[in-house]
C-alpha cells in the first residue's frame, strides 16, 4: 500500500494495482485494476512495490512484469522489463522494491537478479550482482530492500546472504 502526494491510497494486490481517492468531504472514489482502465493487458499483474518517483510519476514493481511506470497526469505506462540481448534492460522482471535515492538515482531490487541502478538524467543502468570470484560483489541475488542512509550511503539486504554497503564516497564499486 503507498499514499501518493496527492493522497490517493494504491494497494498492490496478487489480482492487479487498486486506486482509492479521497477529498477533503470524506468522499472516495475506488477503481479496481486500475492498470487494466489503462491498457487490458495489465490487467491482472501481481504488484510487489509501488514508489513516487516524482508529483506524477509512479513506478509499480510486479512479480513477473517487471515495472510499469505509471503518470499519473495523462494515464500512461511505460515498461521496464528484461531484455536478455539487452544489457541496458533489467536484470529480472520479478521485482522486489523500488527506491528514488537523494541523487535522483532509481534502485531496483529484483528476485535473482541483484540489482539494477537507474540514473534517469543520465539515462543509464548499471546492475550489481554476486560474482563468486569477486569477493567485493553483492553477497547474493535475492534483494529484498535497499535504503539510504543519512551519509548518502547505500543499505542492501539479501535473502538469507547479509546485508551489503555501498560506500557513497567510495570510488569503486564494492559492497562491504
Amino acid at each position: 500500500m503507498f499514499v501518493d502526494s496527492d493522497i490517493s491510497i494504491w494497494v498492490g494486490t496478487l489480482n492487479g494495482l487498486h486506486k482509492i481517492e479521497t477529498s477533503i468531504e470524506n468522499t472516495f472514489n475506488f477503481y479496481t485494476n486500475y492498470l487494466a482502465e489503462i491498457e487490458n493487458s495489465f490487467a491482472n499483474n501481481s504488484i510487489k512495490t509501488i514508489h513516487q518517483v516524482d508529483s506524477s510519476t509512479i513506478w509499480i514493481g510486479t512479480r513477473n512484469s517487471g515495472i510499469f511506470e505509471l503518470n499519473k497526469d495523462e494515464n500512461v505506462v511505460k515498461i521496464y522489463q528484461q531484455n536478455p540481448r539487452n544489457i541496458y534492460s533489467l536484470e529480472s522482471n520479478d521485482i522486489n522494491n523500488i527506491f528514488k535515492d537523494d541523487f535522483g538515482v532509481v534502485w531496483v531490487s529484483t528476485n535473482r537478479g541483484g540489482v539494477s541502478k537507474l540514473n534517469l538524467k543520465k539515462n543509464k543502468i548499471d546492475h550489481f550482482k554476486n560474482n563468486v570470484f569477486n569477493s567485493n560483489s553483492l553477497s547474493g541475488n535475492l534483494i529484498n530492500t535497499i535504503f539510504e542512509d543519512s551519509n548518502q550511503n547505500v543499505w542492501i539486504g539479501t535473502f538469507r546472504t547479509g546485508l551489503n554497503l555501498l560506500m557513497n564516497n567510495s570510488k569503486e564499486k564494492e559492497f562491504i
